[in-house]
């Protein structure tokens, strides 16, 4: 199995574990959003909340594990298509395509949990307030770490030559 796929079960089994211990520590209705400035704007049930925590993360990781070569090619977009959808390089760009999506979910899903534990924990303060600075370092981390991700599939499939892993 590679390595991927196994950090995304485990930040699903930490969003499941996550959601049960927080349930036993939540009042019943807690800040389900916060503005830019961390301030609470709406309010939801603790269950609502968590609910939403483990349906989100786990569609999102699922979403990004699903095997490519099962769509239909005309979704896929990237450079050099037909070289790249050629019979002969088939193959091995869908496994380096599936394998960087695969790592693209894990992040995803990690960075998730992380904002669903923002949330969650803001719910202990005294007024409700999420931490803003440690969400927009977060959010400004995850938008690095897209930009680079997807600046290393363009660069890699902007070239002609068999991929190497």
């Amino acid at each position: 199995m590679p390595l991927h796929r196994k950090v995304t079960y485990l930040i699903l089994l930490l969003t499941v574990v996550h959601a049960i211990v927080m349930s036993s520590h939540l009042p019943d209705e807690v800040a389900t959003h916060f503005n830019g400035t961390g301030e609470a704007d709406n309010y939801g049930s603790s269950t609502f909340y968590l609910s939403m925590e483990v349906i989100v993360v786990f569609f999102v990781a699922g979403l990004l594990m699903l095997p490519l070569r099962k769509m239909p090619k005309n979704l896929i977009s990237i450079p050099n298509f037909e070289y790249w959808m050629a019979p002969e390089r088939y193959e091995q760009t869908m496994l380096y395509i599936e394998k960087e999506m695969g790592w693209f979910g894990c992040i995803t899903a990690g960075w998730l949990l992380i904002v669903f534990h923002l949330g969650a924990i803001a719910n202990f303060n005294d007024p409700v307030r999420m931490a803003a600075g440690p969400f927009w370092a977060m959010f400004a981390a995850y938008l690095i770490y897209t930009f680079v991700w997807s600046m290393k599939l363009i660069t890699r499939f902007s070239k002609k030559e068999d991929l190497c892993n």
